[in-house]
């Protein structure tokens, strides 16, 4: 149902109200019950939503979003996450490649000494004390 705007031509009085396409428009205004009621001309309401289709298509808009900074950052942890795949698949025993002299860790786990698993398991007491010393 579409939302019309109606104005009283005596008290100026404007307001919406929810009616059917097939509803005749109203006259009577409910302000001062005179029937000098004008439907008002306006515009709809219109989004476009620019969602992407693919998944392609949302890495293609999140990368053109990224600084140069964060593009070359999460360029060089895709190289670290692809190196300690490849040295974790290896048969034991086989050394195709040597490991990874050193295997960096994501932005948001440097200097973390607990895992988040322990973390989670943590009292609030706890918690508190591992933030203000850093020891749990």
């Amino acid at each position: 149902m579409p939302i019309y705007e109606y104005e009283c031509q005596g008290c100026k009085h404007t307001f919406e109200t929810f009616q059917s396409m097939k509803d005749n428009a109203l006259t009577t205004c409910p302000k001062c019950s005179e029937d000098k009621l004008v439907r008002l001309i306006s515009g709809g309401i219109a989004g476009f939503v620019n969602s992407p289709r693919t998944v392609g298509a949302l890495a293609d808009r999140n990368a053109a979003r990224m600084s140069k900074e964060q593009k070359g950052r999460a360029a060089e942890e895709q190289r670290t996450q692809k190196d300690q795949v490849l040295y974790e698949q290896l048969p034991a025993g086989m050394s195709r490649m040597e490991k990874p002299k050193q295997i960096k860790q994501p932005w948001y786990k440097k200097g973390q000494i607990v895992s988040t698993k322990k973390i989670t398991k943590m009292t609030e007491q706890q918690k508190k004390k591992y933030i203000k010393t850093g020891q749990s």
